[in-house]
């Protein structure tokens, strides 16, 4: 743990990353959502498409509030962190 940096710039960088992170997690499951849903008109069996696009919905459905969940919450604390740094008195 000696090399843990607690700069306001490195907990800014922090939050940064954190909310970069989770906006590419919900984009990755989107777009695996959007490409998957637009094999149904190439794929053959009704009865495992419907499912499989099921299971991905209900995925992303998980994963996109799981995302928003952190970045609602991480990305503010790492700032608010970073603030209460800059602010702090100096002797």
């Amino acid at each position: 743990m000696e090399n843990l940096e607690t700069s306001p710039e490195a907990l800014e960088s922090a939050a940064n990353i954190v909310d970069a992170y989770c906006r590419t997690q919900k984009s990755v499951m989107d777009t695996y959502l959007r490409n998957t849903t637009a094999m149904q008109s190439e794929w053959t069996d009704d009865k495992t498409l419907g499912s499989l696009l099921e299971e991905i919905r209900r995925l992303n459905t998980i994963v996109c509030g799981l995302m928003d969940e952190i970045q609602s919450y991480y990305p503010h604390y790492f700032r608010k962190k970073a603030e209460m740094l800059r602010n702090r008195p100096k002797f």
